[in-house]
This record gives C-alpha cells, sequence and structure tokens, in this order.
C-alpha cells in the first residue's frame, strides 16, 4: 500500500491525526522535492494532499533510469515538423478527445512525411497509451526525438514494440507480451500460433483466454488443431473463448456439429414450403463445450431452449442454408417469418451473416428488416450488431436503402435509419450526407418541442461522418427563426465547429499557397 493510499484508508475509517498524517507526507512527496507545513489542523494538511496528490497523477513522473547508450540528447530530425497551425489543431483534438479527428490528422501528417512538434510529443503518447487504433499513426509522426523518448516512460513502451525481439513475448510484463502477439500475428500469422503454442501448458487461464482474443486476427483452419486443444481445457473461461474462434472457421469440426445437430432440430417439407422446428431436449454438455449457453436470452419472447437453437443457428455459415433448402437469403426469410419461430431464424442468420462476413446475406437482413419494419415486433431482440464493421460502401448502399423506406422529409427517432447512421468509424458520402443534413433541417424546422434525443445523438455523429469537404453546403440553411431552434441550436453549433476544423485540417496548405 503506498502513502497516498494509506491516507485515503484513514480518512474513511475516521482516523485522522498529525502524528499520522504528517510522516506519510513527507515520505510521499519528498522524492518532489514538496514541503507540507505540519503546523495545520489535519483536515487541512489532507485536502491539501489530496489537491497535490491529484497533480502529481496528472503531470508528474519519476523517470525511470535510462541505459547510457541512449545519449542525453536527442538525435536530429530527418523529417520536417509540421506547420505551426497543426499545434493548435492538435491541442484541440487531444483536449476534446476526438480520436476519429487525430486518425485523419496524423493520417495526413504521416503521407507527408511531417512531424510532431517536440513540446507536445508527452501529451501525444499518453494520449496513445489506451487507444490502440491511433498508436501506429503516432509512431509515424513522432519522428526520432519521440522514439528518443518513449523509453523514459513504461507507459509509453507501445512506440518500441516494433523494435521488440521474441524475448519480450517469453519474459517482459503482460501487456508487453499481448502488443508483441498482436503485431506478430498481424504481420505472420504462423509465427504468432507457434509463439503460443511453446508458451501455452505454463500460462494461467486469465493469459490463455486473453492470448486467444488475439488469434481472431488473421483467423485461419490452420488454427484450428490448436484451438481444439484449447477447447478442452478445463476452465470455462479459455473454453469459451476457443469455441467463439472455432465457430468463425467454416470448416472447422465445431461448425459440422452444429450443422448435424441442426439438421436434426430443423426439417424442410419441400411439397409444403414449410419448416418444422423441434427445439432441443436439452443443452448437452457438448453442445456447451461447443459455446451454447443454456440460460442466456438473445430473444425475449422464447424461452431458453429456443434461444439455443438460435445460437446453434449463429455458429452456421448462412450459405449453407441456401445449399440445404435450394433457396436464396431473401426467400429464406419469407420462408421462416411463416413460423412462429421468426425471430430465432432472423437473429441466428444475422448474427452469422456477422460472424462469417457474408455481404449477400448482411444485405438479406438488412433488407428484411426495413421491409417488416413496420409490421413486425422488432422489440423482442436486436440486430444493432449488424450496423458494427461494415465495408463503408456497403454501409452507404444501405443508408440509401434505409432511406428510401420512409420518403418524409423529416427524420423520427424511432426510424430505423437513426440508429444505423450512429455507427462508429463510418464516413458517408456526398449524396447521403446532403440527404440526412436536409432532413434534418427540415424536421427542426416542424418541432414543437419534442425531445429527439436520437436524432441529436445523429448530428453528433455526423461531425465525424460528414466529408469536411461539405462544411461550406452544410453550414447554410438552418432553420434558426423556427420555433425550437434554442433546443437545437448547440448540438448545431457543435456539430459545425467541429466540421469546420476537419475541414482546416484538411485544406491548411493549401489555404497557404
Amino acid at each position: 500500500m503506498n502513502a497516498w493510499q494509506e491516507l485515503v484508508r484513514q480518512a474513511l475509517i475516521g482516523n485522522i491525526s498529525s502524528k499520522k498524517i504528517s510522516p506519510l507526507l513527507l515520505e510521499q512527496f519528498q522524492q518532489y522535492g514538496l514541503h507540507l507545513s505540519p503546523n495545520q489542523a489535519p483536515e487541512a494538511i489532507l485536502l491539501k494532499a489530496a489537491a497535490i496528490q491529484n497533480k502529481l497523477y496528472s503531470v508528474a513522473q519519476i523517470p525511470p533510469s535510462i541505459p547510457s547508450e541512449l545519449g542525453q540528447i536527442a538525435p536530429e530530425e530527418t523529417l520536417e515538423y509540421c506547420h505551426i497551425q497543426r499545434r493548435y489543431q492538435l491541442q484541440y483534438i487531444l483536449k476534446h478527445r476526438y480520436d476519429e479527428m487525430l486518425i485523419e490528422l496524423l493520417d495526413l501528417l504521416k503521407d507527408r512525411c511531417q512531424i510532431i512538434p517536440p513540446d507536445l510529443l508527452p501529451e501525444l503518447l499518453n494520449y496513445g497509451i489506451k487507444r490502440p487504433l491511433t498508436q501506429a499513426l503516432i509512431i509515424a509522426c513522432i519522428g526520432n526525438r519521440g522514439h528518443w523518448l518513449a523509453p523514459f516512460s513504461e507507459n509509453w513502451a507501445y512506440v518500441q514494440s516494433s523494435t521488440e525481439t521474441e524475448e519480450v513475448f517469453f519474459y517482459g510484463k503482460q501487456e508487453e507480451r499481448f502488443n508483441f502477439l498482436r503485431k506478430i500475428r498481424l504481420d505472420d500469422p504462423s509465427r504468432a500460433l507457434q509463439l503460443l503454442e511453446q508458451v501455452w501448458d505454463s500460462e494461467s487461464f486469465n493469459t490463455k483466454a486473453s492470448f486467444l482474443k488475439v488469434l481472431q486476427q488473421n483467423l485461419s483452419p490452420s488454427d484450428e488443431a490448436f484451438l481444439n486443444t484449447a477447447l478442452e481445457d478445463n476452465r470455462q473461461e479459455v473454453r469459451s473463448q476457443a469455441a467463439i474462434l472455432l465457430a468463425l472457421i467454416p470448416s472447422s469440426q465445431l461448425v459440422q456439429r452444429m450443422q448435424t445437430l441442426v439438421s436434426q432440430l430443423v426439417i424442410y417439407d419441400a411439397s409444403k414450403e414449410n419448416i418444422q422446428v423441434a427445439l432441443p431436449a436439452t443443452c448437452t454438455k457438448r453442445m456447451k463445450t461447443d459455446g451454447i449457453a443454456p440460460r442466456q436470452t438473445f430473444i425475449k419472447d422464447h424461452g431458453p431452449k429456443a434461444n439455443q437453437l438460435a445460437q446453434i443457428i449463429a455458429k452456421i455459415p448462412p450459405e449453407w442454408w441456401e445449399k440445404q433448402l435450394d433457396k436464396n437469403p431473401q426467400e429464406l426469410f419469407v420462408l421462416a417469418a411463416k413460423t412462429e419461430w421468426k425471430n430465432v431464424f432472423v437473429w441466428g442468420w444475422a448474427m452469422a451473416a456477422k460472424n462469417f462476413r457474408s455481404e449477400a446475406w448482411v444485405l438479406a437482413c438488412h433488407q428484411f428488416y426495413l421491409d417488416t419494419f413496420f409490421r413486425h415486433n422488432w422489440s423482442n431482440f436486436s440486430i444493432d450488431f449488424l450496423y458494427q464493421d461494415l465495408p463503408n460502401d456497403l454501409f452507404n448502399t444501405l443508408a440509401g436503402e434505409y432511406l428510401k423506406t420512409d420518403n418524409r422529409p423529416t427524420l423520427s427517432d424511432d426510424h430505423p435509419i437513426v440508429s444505423f447512421l450512429l455507427a462508429e468509424g463510418q464516413s458517408w458520402n456526398e449524396s447521403i450526407s446532403k440527404k440526412i443534413i436536409q432532413r434534418i433541417k427540415n424536421t427542426i424546422e416542424q418541432d414543437t418541442y419534442v425531445f429527439h434525443w436520437n436524432i441529436k445523438a445523429v448530428i453528433k455523429r455526423a461531425a465525424f461522418s460528414i466529408p469536411p469537404k461539405l462544411y461550406e453546403v452544410v453550414k447554410e440553411g438552418w432553420p434558426t427563426q423556427s420555433y425550437g431552434w434554442h433546443s437545437w441550436q448547440k448540438e448545431v453549433d457543435n456539430m459545425l465547429s467541429i466540421l469546420k476544423v476537419r475541414q482546416e485540417i484538411l485544406t491548411l496548405e493549401d489555404d497557404l499557397i
């Protein structure tokens, strides 16, 4: 227990005295060259200590001893620093924690072979600690000084991962090992698997489960043998993660077991054009090992056995159904809709479409969703997971289809397009952007103090999804004189402010010419 934890403990139990507090503070703060007078009430000392400790956590650190071969002077830079205006753009981004905008800025600097000014390096390196999606671009834009600076803090170890050897995986700290395995898995999947096999038997179950998650990157049939071994581990946490991965390999034995099982439960009568369903009699030990959760509910209006069937369907490539029943995805959805188990099939097929990245089935799921949205009860389950990780072209195609289902000039909170547009990381094309913004403007103009929380969320999302070059178009025509404008102004102003900064990021050098 460090000194600060001891102080908190004493405060919580009410045992506050100068004799106990002063020595602890001296021990804690002398290393920073700080001094607190003991001639004060212990409560005052404790409050001042809390204020100082907050600042220490934010900005102060004792640098580790660095091997002398690194030298005390950073090497000369070989790339040029970015324009001074970029400093203010970067500070704005870091202050507001706009990850997507940071990626845009750093990607641009990388393409132009420019680097970040030295005084902003610590803040940028700290920002990337818990944001792995930004780390590669941060590393590309910190220059020689950034790479020289990184060893001075353990938290900046991610910068050094590109130069680490396999010894880091065998002897490094936990986070260093995971980072190294992720990198190797990305560059050389088979080598990553070999490394994992070498240490597998000596790892704890938590470490095993975490390592298995890394294998989802570049997952292939060559991983199946190892995953089958992990599937028989004596800890459920490891078995569950192995089952998740095996269910993503179409040719795996696990998937084949699911196909055999569902063939016994779902019978298609071609003469009558209907599906007969028998629910699992029980969730067997084999089913549990294969990742079927016996009591987990995904579909509210059905019981445990129906939810088990939905999970089985989700572990089968959806194209398998096309071959077995000789029907295309649209025909299969129509067939399932005739049964009392339609929600089971729809959820299972939707999850399978996502898991096996079947674009045809993703399209079919969305189309069925749109065709039946206003006459089917979708409150008992959700397919929002289908909005995640869509290729951008497919996202914009689907957004266009969503808009076609509602020809009203406004947006409503309950329309499926609203949830769809909230998907992070998607760029709206120009056509979709203009249509959505115009509908939002129309909605505001007709607003009568209805709290459109979801549409306001779409406005926030639009700030990062609309192409920056449309700023001049987007900023015009807002109904500022409308009755309810005051309840929308904050969201619109924030959106336009962000969009303007994004435009300035892309056009800065052009404006200086």
